[in-house]
């Protein structure tokens, strides 16, 4: 199983890249997570990072950005892109983590490698809905994803995309959060994952 794992990225200075990025890359590089290729999609940085090669960074010449809270053309160009680049490069599993969600335990990262069939996400208990933050997207759904992000943006404008995608498994029995939204720099020991996790956060957990 050819597998990818990305995640979306944007950023106008060194520190930017070298704080939430880096963390994020030197994690997955070196933990249990198996893929083939680790790309990161950028809304059009003005400077590249320096921790990594341009093989792991998939940039574009314009910037489009977050417009508010439920409108993020960016970000949305920037994951409907990495699914085309998938299909077209041949890989038959997708592994989106954004660049502050963190696969923390055995068992969420057994799940994730063992996944073969389905559109797995988990659960936000913070806001009452999907992650849209992880997501394991398998062969068999694949040509779903594509079909869901080839529509324009508007459709899905001011609406919160987490609740919209066609997940096939939602996996509320593991433990996680937007752990970043409590205002806290801890993530509790056995939660399984993170999400808007500072690289503070994700130090603290590792101590």
């Amino acid at each position: 199983m050819k597998t990818l794992l990305f995640c979306t990225t944007y950023a106008t200075t060194k520190e930017q890249w070298d704080g939430r990025y880096k963390s994020w890359y030197d994690y997955y590089t070196s933990s249990k997570v198996h893929y083939d290729k680790l790309l990161m999609f950028d809304d059009g940085s003005p400077l590249r990072p320096d921790f990594c090669n341009s093989n792991n960074l998939y940039t574009f010449s314009e910037h489009l950005g977050k417009r508010s809270i439920i409108n993020y053309d960016g970000w949305y160009r920037s994951f409907s892109t990495a699914i085309k680049y998938a299909k077209e490069a041949g890989f038959d599993k997708i592994v989106h983590c954004e660049a502050d969600a963190y696969l923390l335990s055995d068992r969420i990262i057994n799940l994730v490698n063992s996944a073969s069939f389905g559109w797995h996400t988990f659960w936000c208990p913070k806001h009452n809905m999907q992650e849209s933050a992880i997501q394991i997207i398998c062969a068999d759904q694949i040509e779903s994803c594509i079909k869901f992000t080839s529509e324009p943006y508007d459709k899905y404008r001011n609406q919160a995309i987490d609740c919209l995608f066609p997940y096939t498994d939602v996996h509320q029995e593991l433990i996680g959060d937007r752990y970043g939204e409590y205002g806290t720099d801890s993530i509790p020991d056995k939660a399984d994952y993170s999400c808007q996790t500072s690289p503070n956060m994700l130090n603290n957990y590792k101590k």
